[in-house]
């Protein structure tokens, strides 16, 4: 069998399977970038591999599973993500790890069930953005495999780390507000931190439908466009950790606003027992 017929044969086989691993990428390099580049110079989109902890939380829309949200791995049975991206039963919900582009899964993707949710909270009365505390873990039905397009994600090592400067926020959402359809490919936008001060005295006359707490961290982009519909539940990351997740903003793609995001580090104690 040459490279060629091999590399067709690996694509057909993973678009019948849940899973499929490749752990050494080599030459089947190329056939994935083509799989997973839409094919323009886009400054936005990050290179391969990139972030491999990254996965797509993905929804069952009429006969297949479409991306809702974004979210992160902690561990092989565990996902990082907004309560507000699972509030419906756990089998309407899907990861899809190791992939760049929606379109295409790739040779090196995941894709595993959902077996249970697990919320931080579990009041009613606090969702859909928890008071703050808008964040939910998935534990999936099969682990994932660990390869250089699936791994964890850093976590702060305890609750009281500070964090200032410039971060970066990942993920599959729209490029354009009110555009209704997810971007097919990853891109990232770079963003700077708010201090506490600053998005509490932004939002104090806002309705109480939003709230900036203590279990909050606020962003702004200026001149960009982020956190768009399909970022939700992705992570907010300052040099390679993840500080936070994306809960809401009040304008369509958060143009002219702060954007606020779950603090994972006030939550670090108890997502350490999944890790």
């Amino acid at each position: 069998m040459n490279i060629t017929s091999f590399v067709v044969f690996l694509f057909l086989v993973n678009s019948s399977s849940e899973t499929l691993t490749v752990s050494k990428p080599f030459l089947l390099d190329p056939f994935y970038q083509l799989l997973n580049s839409n094919g323009k110079q886009d400054p936005n989109e990050p290179p391969p591999n990139s972030y491999p902890f990254l996965v797509s939380v993905q929804k069952i829309l009429v006969r297949h599973h479409g991306h809702l949200c974004g979210g992160t791995i902690i561990s092989e049975r565990y996902v990082l993500t907004a309560t507000h991206c699972v509030l419906e039963r756990k089998t309407q919900y899907k990861v899809a790890a190791g992939i760049r582009n929606l379109k295409f899964s790739g040779i090196y993707s995941q894709k595993i069930s959902v077996q249970e949710i697990i919320r931080y909270s579990e009041e009613p009365s606090t969702w859909p953005f928890g008071k703050g505390r808008d964040i939910s873990i998935l534990k999936l039905k099969s682990p994932l495999i660990w390869n250089d397009f699936v791994k964890p994600v850093n976590i702060p090592l305890h609750s009281d780390q500070q964090f200032v400067g410039n971060v970066e926020f990942p993920g599959w959402g729209e490029l354009a507000p009110l555009s209704v359809t997810s971007s097919q490919v990853l891109h990232v936008s770079q963003l700077k931190l708010w201090t506490f001060e600053e998005c509490s005295e932004y939002f104090k006359n806002f309705t109480d439908f939003f709230y900036v707490t203590q279990y909050t961290i606020c962003t702004d982009g200026p001149g960009s466009i982020s956190d768009c519909w399909g970022d939700l539940g992705g992570p907010l990351l300052k040099d390679g950790v993840q500080i936070g997740i994306s809960s809401w903003n009040f304008n369509p793609c958060g143009e002219g606003t702060p954007l606020v995001f779950t603090s994972t580090y006030m939550f670090i104690d108890w997502i350490k027992n999944y890790v």
